[in-house]
């Protein structure tokens, strides 16, 4: 996959090569329903091969027995994963898994800034199942800076990045047809000692699954730590959601006073009296 030269610059941003979080993450979380034991037959013994742990043993040698059945569920004896027993000599035209999920990282040039991976996963299991590796596949890039963010997305049909007007999620865009994680603990991680670290991006997940769209409102507007403090999260969804917010916020307000256009008298009242203040009114 080439990366442009006028993209040289946000590329820059991100880790060359994917982490063992990451890796562990697909493995443990989004394919942990994805480990299966194939089972043959040699003469009256059955032997297993552990698509998780990628060990083959002897599963039967009950003088005929059936053994294990095909679709079972069972616990590898070896690394104790919990699988589902597959009979080699059974099709598997159909068996491949396959998932997104966003994984966050500090940006590699800019200490402020955080970028997020969109990253499609495939195990495909039609093939020779003793060679079964999670294949990844960026599909979309997304920079979060202090004052700006942008994402680029992946044309598949032409092999090459382009720029986004605007920052989108792929979980209700290319990926809504599939299973869907965001790696919280990733996010944790790149947020810490970065202008987002605050940013209550935590109260958001439901407004914004993947937290795309809320780092991009974040980036642009720090007062959205404020107007979370100060119990104004209505104003915050209202955007996420793409509604009105009716002037009442001026989003670009350098302090609290000019973000309300209120006195500091103002806000104090308004916070002793306990009202609900939302974009309707």
């Amino acid at each position: 996959m080439s990366k442009t030269n006028n993209h040289q610059e946000f590329f820059a941003h991100f880790p060359q090569t994917a982490s063992h979080a990451m890796v562990d993450f697909a493995t443990d979380t989004v394919f942990l329903s994805s480990r299966y034991l194939f089972v043959r037959r040699v003469g009256s013994m059955q032997f297993g091969y552990c698509t998780h742990c990628k060990q083959e043993y002897l599963t039967s040698s009950l003088n005929g027995k059936l053994g294990l059945k095909h679709n079972q569920d069972w616990q590898c004896l070896k690394c104790k994963s919990l699988v589902i027993v597959k009979a080699s000599g059974i099709s598997r035209k159909r068996l491949i898994d396959d998932a997104y999920f966003v994984w966050y990282e500090k940006s590699a040039i800019n200490p402020k800034a955080v970028v997020a991976l969109g990253i499609y996963a495939v195990r495909d299991y039609r093939g020779d199942y003793y060679k079964i590796e999670t294949e990844f596949k960026t599909v979309a890039m997304y920079l979060f800076e202090p004052g700006k963010s942008r994402m680029l997305r992946r044309d598949y049909w032409a092999e090459r990045w382009y720029e986004a007007k605007s920052i989108i999620s792929e979980f209700d865009h290319s990926m809504k047809h599939k299973r869907c994680y965001l790696a919280l603990e990733s996010v944790v991680q790149a947020v810490r000692r970065t202008p987002f670290q605050y940013s209550t991006w935590g109260e958001y997940t439901r407004q914004s699954p993947d937290l795309v769209k809320f780092f991009d409102l974040a980036a642009k507007y720090p007062c959205v730590e404020y107007l979370t403090k100060l119990g104004l999260r209505s104003f915050i969804e209202a955007k996420l959601y793409g509604y009105n917010t009716y002037g009442a916020i001026n989003w670009r307000g350098k302090s609290i006073e000019k973000v309300l256009r209120l006195s500091k008298s103002e806000i104090k009242e308004m916070r002793s009296s306990g009202l609900i203040v939302n974009p309707h009114g």
